[in-house]
This record gives structure tokens, sequence and C-alpha cells, in this order.
């Protein structure tokens, strides 16, 4: 499995949302003051989760350079109303997609070359966690919610990673609700493996054992990072 970035939406502080795999992608918030880490985690999360306002700037954005392949993407949301653009690989009118919903339905847009493609992956459940995952490979598309696949016959049309923008679409339209726990690979996961996600919260474990362990690596990483700040900070106080 080759992971593209992992965000646990796990810090609990700051407007950065960290990026555990090897590539290092993190996100900004692009509220400068927005502050909504929160307790309410979704059903396996670890400390903290992100709660989204809605409103403008409430969101964390990345450009990063654009790609385009087999993927998967997976993510926990918990909608609360009014606006519901969670997440999107692209600003207008770049050749992109998003996942949102229109009160009713989760949905997946492509727009490749000016032409918008719909995909519905399953009814919203308002103040509800719910677990989206979306893989595609050559004409296929599969998404699961809460653990249960639908597959769709795509156009042929591609579906690229130009930024990585979580809590708003492709323009200002943004999200009110919780978010947890982003992964995205450039190959396709099994059922089984979308199953560990939506189980473990980790597509390589198979047990409860397995879990801990690695919440515990997480864990330990996001603590030698506070400490390597702290440690900066003191250095910087002292003109060392």
């Amino acid at each position: 499995m080759v992971l593209k970035a992992k965000y646990l939406l796990n810090n609990g502080t700051g407007i950065i949302a960290k990026d555990s795999s090897d590539n290092k992608i993190d996100l900004t918030n692009q509220c400068t003051t927005c502050d909504g880490w929160s307790v309410d985690v979704s059903n396996n999360g670890n400390n903290y989760s992100y709660k989204f306002t809605g409103t403008t700037d409430d969101y964390f954005y990345a450009d990063i350079s654009d790609w385009e392949s087999d993927f998967t993407l997976a993510l926990w949301v918990k909608y609360n109303g009014n606006t519901g653009y969670v997440f999107s690989t692209g600003d207008d009118p770049e050749d992109s997609f998003t996942i949102y919903n229109d009160g009713t339905d989760w949905i997946i847009d492509s727009i490749y070359n000016n032409v918008t493609h719909s995909y519905t992956i399953g009814t919203v459940q308002l103040d509800t966690w719910q677990h989206i995952a979306v893989t595609k490979t050559s004409s296929t598309l599969i998404t699961y919610l809460d653990n249960v696949a639908t597959t769709h016959t795509t156009s042929g049309e591609s579906f690229h990673f130009k930024k990585y923008i979580l809590g708003r679409g492709r323009t200002d339209s943004f999200f009110n609700g919780f978010a947890d726990s982003l992964w995205i690979y450039n190959e396709v996961l099994s059922s089984d493996q979308i199953g560990y996600l939506f189980n473990f919260n980790d597509p390589s474990a198979t047990s409860i054992e397995d879990m801990v362990l690695n919440i515990l690596q997480d864990e330990i990483v996001a603590f030698d990072e506070k400490i390597k700040s702290k440690l900066v900070t003191l250095l910087q106080d002292n003109n060392i």
C-alpha cells in the first residue's frame, strides 16, 4: 500500500493538521483564529476530531503536486446541517473532485474537461458519525458508506488531486460538522482493508491489538514533535 497522506486530526490545538505519512504534507487552516478541535471523536478516532463551523476560511488547505492514478480516500464525518462540502481536490475550475452532501445523500462529484459527473455514496444521517470511503481504478468507482459498498461505472473521466482541501468545496462552499481520520492512497484498497479502516482505523490492522499498537506509534510521533518544539523554544529563549 502506498500511503499519500494520513490526517488523524489529533493535534488538539493550533491551525496545522499534521500529515502522519512519510510525505509530511501538513494542512493549514485558513482561519488563524478558529479553534475547532473537539473531543467528540469518530467511532475509531483518537483523542480529537475537528469541528468546522461552515463559515468562510474555516477549512484546511495544502497545495500539492498534481497527481492522478488509482486511489483510495477514506474519512469520518459528522454533518450538522446547512453546508455539506467536506473535501475537495482542487479549486474551481480545476479538474478535480469533491465530496459533499445535498441534505439527503453523500455525493462525489468529479469535474474533468469542464464536464461534471456525480455518483451517490449513500444517505446522510444528521449529527451522526459516518465513514465514507472511495476507491477508483480504470472505469470503476466503488463508494462505501459505513462499510457498505456501491459500485459505479464512470464515464472514463480522470480524478485529479491538485490540492487537499478539508472543510470546503472547490469554491466558497463550506462544511458544518466534524471530520476525523482522513486517509489517502494512490492505489485501490480491498474491501477487507476498507473494513479494517472502518473497524480499526487502520487498513493493516486485523485486531484490537494491532489498532492499539498503531495508535501508540502515532502518539509517540506526536509526543516527539511536541518535545522538539519545546526544546527549540527553550534554546531560542536562552539564546543558545
